[in-house]
């Protein structure tokens, strides 16, 4: 048996094999945090999807205790109790600090069904969750629609970084893949055969793709193809100065995944909560997208 001080090496052991091959590992101090925190991971899409807002609440509370319960079965807490009590009580028992991931964030705000009521209480809940509390070190949220412009507290917002894909950070590159990932990605899983792809291509392709056993010329085909069809931004990061060519990783990976070019992305999400703010045009939105439809570019 272990003590908890030999296990903690051996798992951090485990990681660093784990992270030895991916490129992060090659940074300097990238394990500086590496196995240090505890870490809870909110998906609101897989939460909501079926449940009203005190239900969803409740099944987020339930799966943090579960999880702790699963590594320490004399860990006491009850559901019924505020989400900052059990955070609380998760720090005393472990004297780990969190780091929380909460995904799709907005998701409340972007159904229709959900009633100006449940939006309130939502916002209670990540209010009483996040603001002043001293377990939580890091708070990373992602969605698409502004935290400014869905009232959440004064103090609430001022805490967050906000980041998004036209805000000239120095994070750019890390909202798709970039080309060379889609290369490497190409070269690794899609070099023995050519990608079904009902879209027109400037590219001569044989009609049986088995034909051409060439696999460079099979990798170049597919890139293109890819590259083609999904490669709908350009950003320029701040640090270096670097343009940087990005693809919707969805769509890349369900390409691969499928061996099919499709319109993946647009399955994703409803065009409702969209179309909503181009009738708005706060900021000449539906210009811009007349001109894009017109194949013109916005400067």
């Amino acid at each position: 048996m272990y003590v908890l001080q030999d296990l903690e090496v051996l798992v951090k052991q485990s990681l660093l094999i784990c992270f030895k091959p991916i490129i992060i590992s090659k940074s300097q101090g990238w394990n500086k945090h590496l196995g240090k925190y505890n870490v809870i991971k909110l998906d609101m899409a897989n939460i909501f999807y079926d449940n009203n807002m005190k239900d969803g609440i409740g099944k987020i509370k339930k799966t943090i205790i579960d999880d702790v319960k699963m590594n320490d079965k004399h860990f006491k807490c009850n559901k019924k109790e505020d989400i900052d009590v059990i955070i609380e009580k998760i720090y005393r028992r472990t004297q780990r600090k969190i780091v929380l991931i909460i995904d799709e964030w907005d998701l409340v705000f972007r159904d229709t069904s959900c009633d100006t009521k449940s939006k309130k209480d939502y916002l209670n809940f990540l209010t009483l969750l996040i603001k002043n509390n001293e377990n939580i070190v890091l708070t990373y949220m992602t969605g698409i629609l502004p935290i400014k412009t869905k009232g959440l507290s004064p103090s609430i917002k001022g805490i967050f970084n906000e980041f998004s894909m036209t805000s000239n950070s120095h994070f750019d590159e890390y909202f798709g893949f970039t080309k060379d990932d889609v290369e490497e990605l190409c070269r690794k899983y899609l070099s023995t055969e050519i990608l079904d792809n009902p879209c027109e291509t400037e590219i001569p392709i044989n009609k049986n793709k088995n034909i051409d056993k060439n696999k460079d010329r099979i990798i170049a085909i597919n890139n293109k193809m890819i590259k083609d069809w999904y490669n709908g931004y350009q950003f320029t990061n701040q640090n270096d100065g670097k343009e940087y060519d990005l693809y919707i990783p969805y769509s890349v990976i369900q390409t691969i995944k499928n061996k099919k070019i499709d319109n993946y992305w647009i399955k994703t999400e409803s065009n409702a909560v969209f179309l909503d703010y181009v009738v708005k045009d706060l900021k000449g939105e539906e210009k811009d997208i007349a001109l894009l439809m017109n194949k013109g570019k916005l400067k």
